[in-house]
């Protein structure tokens, strides 16, 4: 890499200013003792010139090799400190299995659209992955659309929950669910690809939990 950047500079502006005005000065002097010492010196001066050039490109490689060893150290030294902030925190993860009926159950219509409500409970297995401990402080269920509602959702275990790295522990959810737009003449089945379970820890920070496939809730009519 020095030898390009050197052979840059031979090639560049400086020395092609030599190169063309020394013959020039050369020609204005008659004395021709004074023309060969003129062109011993200027041939000395540009030999001094290509070994300076030398040293400059040095110093711009050494230059470039530290800018270019500072930015990767910044960039593996932020990367470091964003998987530090990441592991730093807990990370919950869980899977949301064996939906049920249970309790009440319910149908009506409204404006002519009817809906059924019913009770419900599953087991939501749940375990932190990351040395930071933290607790369990509430669940969230959504649904994609609004057709579906979740309510008086509830976990039956002692408060707190402490979560500790790699202790999984598995909970009964409890909790009520409208459904709306249902023929209520025949048994309705929830299908659950559109459910969506989060837990919430201690620091509220939310963590999406994985739901069994092909989970169905069966809500049997009166």
């Amino acid at each position: 890499m020095v030898s390009q950047i050197w052979g840059k500079h031979i090639s560049g502006p400086v020395l092609a200013f030599l190169a063309i005005v020394l013959p020039i000065i050369a020609g204005f002097i008659t004395d021709a003792r004074i023309v060969a010492k003129f062109l011993n010196l200027a041939a000395i001066a540009t030999g001094l010139l290509a070994v300076l050039l030398i040293l400059v490109a040095q110093y711009e490689v050494w230059r470039l090799e530290r800018d270019t060893g500072e930015k990767k150290w910044r960039e593996e030294h932020e990367k470091y400190e964003a998987e530090f902030a990441k592991n730093a925190k807990p990370e919950l993860r869980g899977r949301a299995h064996t939906f049920v009926r249970q309790g009440f159950y319910g149908t009506g219509s409204d404006h002519g659209i009817e809906h059924a409500s019913s009770g419900f409970k599953f087991r939501l297995d749940i375990c932190n992955y990351r040395p930071t401990p933290t607790n369990f402080k509430q669940l969230h269920l959504g649904w994609a659309n609004k057709s579906v509602t979740f309510s008086d959702v509830k976990c039956e275990t002692a408060e707190p929950l402490e979560l500790h790295q790699g202790m999984g522990r598995t909970l009964t959810v409890s909790g009520t669910v409208l459904v709306e737009e249902v023929d209520n003449s025949r048994t309705v089945r929830l299908e659950l690809d559109g459910l969506t379970v989060v837990a919430i820890d201690g620091f509220g920070v939310s963590h999406t939990m994985e739901v069994e496939k092909g989970a169905v809730l069966a809500l049997r009519p009166s």
